[in-house]
């Protein structure tokens, strides 16, 4: 195993807190493992493996270093056979504290059941089945208020009505999204109990100073964008020195005045400066409005004041039914012996902490004085509960023992909640300071040294601290760790950028994610397509011109084989099936996981016959059992069984058929040849199929649901023909999978078929579909989220799809979630059915923008990043849209270029004339510059591509 670098040494090598700040392919997992090592085998005060913590963020990844620690012991044993300290290291590897933080927890609360008021056999619920008995619960609870007479009752009604427009789905989210914040925090009794005071106190005191901090932020943003604007702009440059006039520490008066005089500007254009000009200050202008409003006292009555007094019931409520629910969901936990995953951190932390959170408890300081090191991988995805508990588990002052290890630039979890400014706070604290340190790893030892200079020239103009949450300067930029590779025999940079031009903005026409079909629109449906079809035969291209990657095995380079490949996309499931499509058109083996588990032919059989079960009496359900392997009748059969009743129900018309003349019979009158012959052969088929429903009915309602569903497959024999067609072991698999399920349902619900098929519709409206079986691992292309390679690479990465646009559903809801202003909701008057943002939902969705951009930068990062040897880049934008694209005029794009970004394209087409090296690579159909090649396809060109121009060798 070659030697640590000189960075990942000093990491190793340092004493105290340590906050390893490490960029991606620099090691950071490794250097974790050695330091790990290096406690355990220092000759001077070795530490044993008992006492060692070690928390990784997935249980492969625990699974991995667990790995890794024991094969550096076993090698040192063999060096070293008397020392019987490594032969009991080697003993305890299996039993160490290496795993997620959740196992610890977990492990934690079955030790402590009792002091917890735990069933000892709680079992822990998995993500789907947590929400839907979170669904049930919210359920039963909204019915109790929506027939109750109590304040809350009428409170929650109004709510409904008003924020809802009468239905409560809005409602049901927002409480569900509390509740879920709330848990990842060290003390969501005590957060929620003070965001509920909060509403019966006086209008507070602190009103005008958030609207001075909103003014001062809102003024900070534009002094920076309206200085990109001047002096083109002559509005512009007037504003900008209106708001470079109004004092640091401005009072009440001073700020509407300074908003007025901005609002002024927009009233008297010269002819034909508006148009061009206006558009690039729409925000200044809304948002001089917005504050202007409140800032301006009118006839005694304080705007600020007002808004509190309207938002304040509805605030209340909103909580008091998050707190209520909280408590019933709690409830029904306890009554099925069940635990999610935030009741294990908290949980923990009571333990640990006391259930105030008051301080340490005697047996948080047992952990602490058995634990000599806490290593913790990934740090950058912890939320603040899971902070909590790994602080309560460490050491502090000259003893302190933490060695975190992360990169803020990967932290791609928003959506579960990670909270990377822990990390970011830990940075500024521990750099230099006497809490800790930080070292830097930007050695990359995955990349080729073109790819990093792309990928450094990319986001160094586009990254700052509060979009993408790093300033990327030199410590960030991704330094070549291997040089020792030899030329690779081909030409061109190691980079593509396919830009696919349309007429119209399919990819950034909508703010929200697609729902109603695969992929959008008709328009945006077909974009996908071409596009997919570039993609497919540019990789075609590659593999047939054998593209050169380096094969660590053999240590040399060798021709690219699909294999080598993957495309990763932002939300592969709604796009799974164009690809696969078009790949499969283009002669491109693709692994695409194109549906979920229930989604798969096999379950689907399955499921339909569990609702007849049910409930017969449904035609489609009926007609696709008709027509599966279950049966087996044909398109024909299926017509002469219609004939029997043609206006009834598909399964009185089944009844009558078995019930007509029996197959001996003679044809009936006006009965053509081929309808007879149907009719023959369809007779068997459904007088089995009957007989055996009946049997299958009686088993429903008498047996556990899996006990039924395994006498369909026995008296069937549907796996043997599942077996027998392509994939036949992955399609067992899937069955075998849906047998799990209902045999773990049984074990939690015990209600049978009606409450299994509940709890399917419920998984739905949650979107959770289970995986289906592992991809067979064929030579093929595959298909994965950009979630799914974190921590992977691969020698050719393609980032597809980078013209869609980026998901702001979340700021359009009613409820705006933040860590600063806690939960917001926009503000309907009395007697009004319009509703307008109050001052902190205006601040929470400025500042919720903002990290929602900087998540999307860091899913590019990670996206980019994957790539070893070659990175294909493809996206659809209109033409309209790329003409506008402005390009950066100093060393960092202008701020208005990265918040204004709709799409990855935005970031990206700006920078093309800094990574292409030519300011009119837009009016050219392709070429090639230092850092990448460019091919720009035209809606109207064909879809097979030549390669880009060939360029210098690299």
């Amino acid at each position: 195993m070659p030697a640590l670098t000189a960075q990942q040494q000093t990491a190793a090598a340092a004493t105290g807190n340590v906050l390893v700040m490490a960029g991606a392919g620099t090691g950071k997992t490794r250097t974790l493992v050695e330091r790990c090592l290096q406690r355990l085998l220092d000759p001077a005060h070795p530490v044993g493996l008992d006492q060692v913590l070690v928390v990784t963020f997935t249980e492969a990844a625990a699974a991995e270093t667990r790995l890794r620690i024991r094969r550096r012991l076993e090698e040192a044993a063999a060096a070293h056979p008397a020392d019987h300290r490594l032969a009991e290291a080697i003993a305890l590897a299996d039993t160490a504290h290496i795993g997620t933080l959740h196992g610890f927890c977990l492990a934690l609360v079955r030790e402590h059941f009792h002091e917890l008021g735990l069933d000892p056999q709680s079992s822990v619920l998995d993500p789907a089945q947590a929400a839907i008995l979170a669904a049930r619960t919210l359920d039963e609870l909204l019915r109790r208020h929506y027939a109750g007479s109590e304040p809350l009752d009428r409170a929650v009604r109004e709510l409904v009505a008003l924020h809802g427009q009468g239905r409560d789905e809005v409602i049901r989210a927002s409480v569900l999204r509390l509740h879920a914040y709330a848990q990842t925090l060290p003390d969501p009794a005590a957060w929620l109990r003070a965001q509920r005071e909060a509403c019966e106190q006086p209008p507070p005191e602190p009103l005008w100073e958030e609207l001075r901090a909103a003014f001062l932020d809102w003024r900070a943003e534009w002094l920076e964008r309206l200085d990109e604007l001047a002096p083109e702009n002559c509005k512009a440059a007037a504003a900008r020195g209106v708001l470079e006039r109004c004092p640091p520490a401005p009072d009440r008066a001073q700020v509407a005045a300074a908003l007025q005089e901005v609002l002024a500007l927009d009233l008297n254009w010269s002819r034909g400066t508006k148009t061009r000009h206006r558009p690039p200050l729409e925000g200044l202008f809304a948002g001089a409005q917005f504050l202007g409003d409140l800032a301006v006292v009118r006839d005694g009555t304080d705007p600020l004041v007002e808004d509190w007094s309207w938002g304040r019931p509805h605030r209340r409520a909103l909580l008091d039914l998050a707190d209520e629910f909280g408590r019933a969901y709690a409830a029904a936990k306890r009554e099925l012996a069940a635990l999610d995953f935030h009741d294990l951190e908290q949980f923990a932390l009571e333990l640990l902490c006391g259930p105030d959170r008051a301080g340490l408890t005697d047996l948080a300081r047992q952990w602490r004085e058995r634990f000599a090191h806490v290593f913790v991988d990934e740090y950058q995805d912890i939320n603040a509960a899971q902070d909590a508990l790994l602080r309560a588990l460490s050491r502090d002052g000259p003893a302190a023992n933490r060695f975190l290890v992360g990169d803020v630039k990967q932290s791609i979890y928003r959506f579960r909640l990670a909270n990377p400014h822990i990390f970011q706070d830990y940075a500024r604290a521990w750099c230099g300071g006497p809490e800790g340190r930080t070292v830097p790893l930007n050695e990359n030892f995955r990349s080729r040294p073109a790819l990093l200079d792309f990928v450094n020239t990319l986001f160094a103009p586009l990254m700052r601290r509060d979009v993408g949450g790093v300033e990327y300067d030199a410590d960030a930029h991704l330094r070549p760790g291997r040089a020792d590779l030899p030329p690779p025999g081909r030409t061109g940079p190691p980079v593509e950028l396919w830009l696919h031009l349309t007429g119209t903005d399919p990819g950034t026409a909508d703010v929200s994610d697609v729902s109603t079909d695969e992929a959008g629109d008709g328009e945006d449906r077909l974009a996908t397509e071409r596009e997919a079809a570039l993609v497919a035969a540019r990789l075609r291209e590659l593999q047939t011109t054998g593209l050169p990657v380096w094969d660590e095995t053999a240590a040399t380079w060798r021709p690219v084989r699909w294999s080598d490949m993957v495309v990763l996309l932002r939300a592969p499931r709604l796009r799974a099936e164009i690809y696969a499509r078009e790949f499969a058109r283009a002669g491109v083996p693709l692994l695409a996981r194109r549906a979920g588990l229930y989604e798969t032919p096999e379950v689907r059989d399955l499921l339909g016959l569990l609702r007849l079960l049910d409930n017969p009496l449904q035609d489609l359900p009926l007609l696709a059992v008709l027509r599966s392997p279950l049966v087996g009748l044909d398109a024909n059969e299926l017509a002469v069984i219609r004939l029997a009743a043609p206006r009834e129900r598909f399964w009185t018309a089944l009844a009558r058929f078995s019930e007509a003349l029996p197959p001996t019979s003679p044809p009936e009158t006006g009965e053509t040849a081929p309808e007879t012959a149907a009719r023959a052969s369809a007779r068997p088929k459904v007088e089995r199929f009957l007989g055996q429903f009946a049997r299958w009915r009686d088993a429903a309602r008498l047996l556990p649901l899996s006990q039924c569903l395994e006498l369909i497959l026995e008296d069937t024999r549907y796996e043997d023909g599942q077996r027998l067609l392509p994939r036949g072991e992955a399609r067992v698999a899937n069955v075998r999978r849906l047998l799990a399920i209902t045999r773990e349902f049984d074990r939690l619900q015990r209600q049978g078929l009606l409450r299994f098929l509940e709890f399917l519709e419920a998984q739905v409206e949650a979107e959770f579909d289970p995986e289906p079986a592992p991809l067979d691992h064929a030579e093929a292309v595959r298909l994965m989220s950009i979630h799914q390679s974190k921590g992977l690479e691969f020698p050719v990465v393609v980032v597809a799809d980078l013209g869609k646009a980026f998901n702001a559903r979340e700021f359009t809801e009613p409820l705006v979630l933040d860590e600063q202003f806690g939960p917001a909701l926009r503000v309907r008057p009395p007697g009004r059915h319009a509703s307008y943002p109050s001052l902190p939902y205006w601040r929470a969705r400025r500042r919720g923008r903002r990290e929602s951009l900087g998540e999307e930068m860091r899913l590019l990062y990670v996206a980019v990043t994957r790539a070893r040897d070659h990175l294909l880049l493809a996206g659809t934008v209109s033409a309209n849209r790329a003409k506008a694209w402005p390009a950066p005029s100093g060393l960092r794009c202008g701020l208005a270029t990265v918040l204004d970004a709709r799409c990855p394209l935005d970031w990206i087409g700006p920078l093309m004339p800094r990574l292409s090296g030519d300011a009119d690579w837009l009016k050219k159909s392709r070429g090639n510059g230092t850092l990448l090649t460019w091919r720009v396809v035209g809606a109207a060109e064909a879809v097979a591509p030549a390669a880009p121009a060939p360029a210098a060798p690299a």
